[in-house]
């Protein structure tokens, strides 16, 4: 259908022309803005004089600089670019030709790749896309450099063009995860005899050569490439990544971050170093803030920030570029998170696209990242040893230190698993020992808890103690406790022997075990983002669909979905439930109970709906992660897994945004129960918030945290010796021997009295 508006542009503006105008409009509306002199370049003769007839007539266009630039309204300039597409190809060549010449002449390069291919001129559009392609992938329009590349040729020819389109193919294959691809690009240069003459004309060649052979366990092609290049820049940041798997690249200090791409292989590296805090960066490039965003979110996983990095990796999974990254480290976000089958899934993926890609490093290491998950799965044992054997015969793990240390660990896990203690000792002592001279401290607290278990039950005790605190101290080292704490929930023995060998009852590994014990609920992570049905049960009780409340007709549907939040598996027979919430089981209680599930039923979605089969009640797992009083515990959780301020920090938000009693308008039993479990945990953190605030030498928080801890559990001795010592250090005499003496009257009220320790405190203190 013809669009009447081209039809009154065609009638009535361009047909009462004279022919030289009407040429002259049509050929240059290519031109966004005409002027003489742009005219002029496309090969218009008198364009100065055709202006100036234009000038004189009622045209739809804006003119400026003193009537020598015109611009057409759009809807013209698209009709006569439509018009344009008429003219022979000759023409229209010749035309875009000379359109490219001129972008390229005023520095619009990449217009001007896009123009010289529309017209054939290959050649020249190659010289306008080599000055500019670099930045055409390093913002990620990745299928525009693509398109261009394969217009230029095959990789074949790669020996024959400019060495920045070479590079560019190689960018391309990093970025699209293909170092079998980048490896075939470096290949056809050794063959056209110029690879080593790109690599020293090159850093970013080399630097991508480099890494596409290392993935690729091309060893021998890497040091060659290292050899050639210059060692600084690109080169240095690649090896410095490198250097996490193949201990001779290996380089004390990290190159300097530039905000370019290759920060990411520093990132890379510092992940494994554990230099968690170190990655908390802004890059420059948006290329490398997608090769970087995967390591970032590891690292936020490593501090126990199970949330936070669940954010960032919904929001960018489908657009991240970098697959392979993501895939090393979301698995364990997603296993931290309670979701093995899509973390085990996720590694599985990852192996198979590593595999089709040629990224046989990276295939190992996923054959090693999914033995681990296994284990703590607990999936069949004797298919993980059989993983574990094909990573051990395979050739390049002779070379890669990082994936041979960690194979010997998850064997070592096994074998004491299945009680094969002496034989787990030997390959746990050789992985520990890997692990820490090579400064790969992430894995280390694991390695060091399992080398604990293993010399303990071969009666090794001094040994045992000395693994124990490696783990300890490397764990403070990374600035949170949370990879600590996973081990410990399998092995808690090796926590409690320590805390039992300590002297003095305020020691860090007895912070680590009361850590231990807040873990239960750790696995209940959601982001706000997701949740479409929240239960506030803290200071009021409500449930709210997509942000709006409901308005239940029957309190006791509220209190029915809290008490099975609150159950092992979110679910109670339909006796149990009567009797937590009517104490009786008549025909009343039985009639009131369906009406307060029918009425909760017609407040949540229908899938979200609770399940009733066989006298059985079920929350969906949905529901459940929207209930405060389990949100509540699994933050405090994760706050327990940070240490130092950061610790400190999280664990008074979570109290700050968690106040009040639970269901406060309730009184039933299990209500009371739940509520001074809740109660406890609070107290706990908040003694623990007040031992972290005296050793940060912040005086008055501790004694203000010790307050509120005591004010909820008085009989929390170890909260009034903070409150002594903080008093102390604030030159409080008279606060010392008020905090003893109310430690005092609150045990009194048990028949009990202040411990030894805590007398000998008082005693320190007031010399």
């Amino acid at each position: 259908m013809t669009d009447p508006l081209h039809g009154y542009i065609s009638s009535r503006i361009l047909g009462e022309l004279h022919r030289a105008d009407r040429d002259f409009l049509v050929t240059t509306s290519v031109l966004d803005e005409v002027t003489a002199e742009r005219a002029r370049a496309l090969g218009l003769g008198t364009p100065a004089k055709r202006l100036q007839s234009l000038r004189a007539v009622r045209l739809p266009v804006v003119w400026s600089h003193g009537g020598r630039t015109m611009r057409c309204h759009p809807r013209l300039r698209e009709f006569l670019l439509e018009q344009l597409e008429h003219r022979d190809d000759a023409q229209l060549r010749r035309i875009r030709r000379a359109h490219g010449g001129l972008l390229a002449g005023e520095g619009h390069d990449e217009e001007a790749t896009e123009v010289l291919l529309q017209a054939g001129e290959v050649a020249e559009a190659r010289v306008c896309a080599a000055r500019v392609i670099r930045h055409v992938i390093e913002r990620l329009d990745l299928p525009v450099a693509e398109r261009w590349l394969e217009a230029f040729g095959t990789v074949g020819s790669v020996g024959h063009e400019p060495t920045e389109l070479t590079t560019a193919r190689l960018m391309l294959a990093w970025a699209r995860d293909d170092p079998r691809g980048g490896v075939a690009i470096a290949d056809a240069l050794l063959e056209s005899g110029v690879r080593e003459e790109v690599a020293e004309a090159s850093q970013r060649a080399a630097a991508l050569m480099i890494y596409c052979y290392a993935q690729c366990g091309r060893v021998e092609d890497v040091d060659e490439i290292l050899r050639l290049a210059d060692p600084g820049g690109e080169v240095a940041a690649v090896r410095y990544g490198l250097g996490t798997i193949y201990p001779s690249y290996r380089t004390d200090t990290p190159p300097e971050l530039t905000g370019g791409p290759f920060d990411a292989a520093v990132l890379v590296a510092k992940y494994w170093f554990g230099h968690l805090t170190d990655l908390d960066v802004s890059l420059q490039s948006h290329w490398g803030t997608s090769l970087a965003t995967p390591w970032q979110i590891g690292a936020l996983r490593a501090q126990g920030h199970t949330r936070r990095a669940l954010e960032p990796y919904e929001r960018t999974r489908d657009s991240v570029s970098n697959s392979l990254s993501l895939g090393v480290v979301v698995p364990e976000l997603l296993m931290d998170a309670g979701r093995p089958a899509e973390a085990i899934a996720a590694l599985e993926e990852g192996r198979k696209f590593a595999l089709d890609t040629g990224a046989h490093a990276w295939y190992l290491g996923f054959t090693e990242g999914l033995v681990k998950l296994r284990i703590v799965d607990h999936r069949d044992a004797a298919a993980s040893m059989g993983l574990l054997d094909e990573l051990e015969k395979d050739p390049l793990i002779e070379h890669a230190l990082q994936l041979r240390a960690k194979a010997r660990t998850w064997r070592g896990w096994l074998l004491l698993r299945g009680g094969a203690d002496v034989e787990a000792l030997a390959w746990l002592r050789d992985a520990v020992s890997l692990l820490e001279t090579s400064g790969l401290f992430l894995e280390l607290p694991i390695a060091a808890v399992l080398l604990a278990e293993a010399e303990r039950r071969t009666d090794h005790e001094d040994e045992a103690d000395r693994a124990a605190d490696l783990a300890l101290e490397t764990s403070g080292r990374l600035g949170s406790h949370h990879v600590l704490l996973r081990i410990l929930t399998e092995f808690p023995a090796v926590a409690s022997r320590r805390i039992d060998a300590e002297a003095d009852t305020d020691t860090p590994w007895h912070a680590v075990g009361r850590a231990l014990a807040a873990q239960g609920k750790a696995n209940i992570q959601v982001t706000e983002r997701t949740l479409k049905v929240t239960v506030t049960e803290l200071g009021r009780h409500a449930l709210a669909v997509d942000g709006v409340e409901a308005h239940l007709r029957i309190s006791k549907s509220l209190e029915l979905l809290s008490y099975l939040s609150s159950r092992h598996g979110h679910a109670a027979d339909r006796r149990d439930v009567l009797d937590a919430l009517f104490t009786r089981d008549d025909r009343s209680t039985r009639a009131y109970l369906r009406q307060a599930v029918h009425q909760l039923n017609l407040a949540l979605p229908p899938r979200l709906r609770l399940v009733v089969e066989q006298n059985r009640l079920a929350l969906a797992d949905e529901v459940v992660r929207g209930c405060q009083s389990l949100r509540f515990e699994a933050d405090l959780a994760q706050a327990h897994r940070l240490t130092g301020r950061a610790r400190l920090s999280a664990i008074e938000a979570v109290l700050a945004r968690n106040e009040g009693d639970f269901l406060p308008d309730r009184t039933s039993q299990w209500v009371e129960e739940r509520r001074r479990t809740l109660s406890q945990q609070a107290a706990d953190a908040l003694s623990s918030a007040a031992e972290l605030a005296l050793r940060l030498h912040q005086y008055g928080d501790a004694a203000r945290l010790c307050d509120r801890a005591t004010a909820l559990d008085p009989l929390r001795e170890v909260a009034w010796r903070v409150r002594m010592r903080a008093a102390n250090a604030l030159g409080d005499d008279d606060g010392v021997l008020t905090a003893f003496l109310g430690c005092e009257a609150a045990l009194a009220r048990i028949d009990a009295s202040p411990s030894p320790s805590t007398c000998k405190l008082l005693r320190q203190l007031q010399r």
